[in-house]
């Protein structure tokens, strides 16, 4: 899966070349954290708290997590 656009923009236009995540709702970016176990907590929390617009990238994986995927696993186990 490729990047969104806006996100590689905002990939290309970042000066460092250290790993991180990035949480997005819609098309806003919200933060962007380190790419370390703290980075990735803090950002899931952030993401629980703005609901079905949220994202997170990893700059190393693409996509990491979505809360559309959330409601995905919840459909299926119904």
């Amino acid at each position: 899966m490729s990047h969104p656009p806006w996100y590689t923009r905002h990939m290309i236009m970042t000066d460092n070349n250290r790993p991180t995540y990035t949480l997005w709702n819609g098309v806003q970016l919200i933060n962007t954290y380190p790419h370390t176990r703290e980075g990735m907590d803090a950002a899931m929390e952030r993401a629980m708290e703005l609901g079905m617009g949220a994202k997170l990238y990893s700059s190393r994986d693409d996509l990491v997590w979505s809360a559309d995927m959330v409601m995905d696993d919840l459909m299926c186990c119904e």
